[in-house]
């Protein structure tokens, strides 16, 4: 329930007072940067990823006749919503008030679908929430919580023989040996790129 949060949100027209046919499914789509769960301010290529995915998602639910689609996004970006009577879309100011939003669409929603970069837990938080109030469309939070940590999801794939990249804990203590070739040094938990770097030589190491 929400409760001491200020709600702005669009209003639907219900099918039946437009003459249309009344949607059998209802689902609660959220993508976490759109939505303004990823810092005020996003980098211009995090948020312009995510509301693409966040369109492309919405438009092609929407082409599934007899359904009806919940959504949370940021007041500043709500006028990219693709137009639909079959659309409502709470519109917020802040984190908190997205997160009330979102668990209340999910009170009425017979199926969820969560997008959100795979850090500090936030994808796993998410679907979690989802799996106790309807049916998630994301993978089990336990194969999410492996798959964001880079070094546990190669020990994971090692173990079970499954070809993967050597992959190892860097201790920072002693540079590393390129004689033999390049390697790639990045965080155990991110998402995309951030922080990944390509080192060649004990000057890129140093500055990794």
């Amino acid at each position: 329930m929400i409760q001491n949060v200020d709600l702005c949100f669009t209003t639907c027209i219900p099918p039946s007072l437009t003459g249309a046919k009344t949607p059998t499914m209802r689902i609660a789509v959220l993508e976490a940067v759109s939505a303004g769960l990823c810092g005020e301010n996003p980098s211009p290529s995090l948020l312009a990823e995510g509301i693409a995915m966040w369109r492309a998602v919405v438009k092609d639910l929407l082409a599934i006749p007899d359904v009806m689609l919940d959504t949370v996004v940021d007041c500043r970006w709500h006028h990219l919503a693709p137009a639909s009577l079959r659309l409502h879309c709470w519109n917020v100011t802040d984190a908190v008030e997205a997160i009330a939003c979102w668990e209340s669409s999910l009170e009425d929603a017979d199926a969820s679908w969560i997008i959100a970069p795979e850090c500090d837990g936030l994808l796993e938080r998410l679907v979690t929430t989802a799996t106790t109030r309807t049916v998630s469309w994301n993978a089990d939070p336990t194969a999410i919580r492996l798959c964001t940590d880079k070094l546990a999801l190669a020990r994971h794939l090692l173990h079970h023989e499954i070809a993967t990249i050597p992959t190892d804990d860097e201790p920072w203590q002693a540079p590393p040996d390129c004689d033999h070739g390049s390697f790639i040094v990045k965080p155990r938990d991110g998402a995309g790129s951030h922080l990944v770097r390509r080192v060649d030589c004990l000057a890129d190491w140093q500055t990794a």
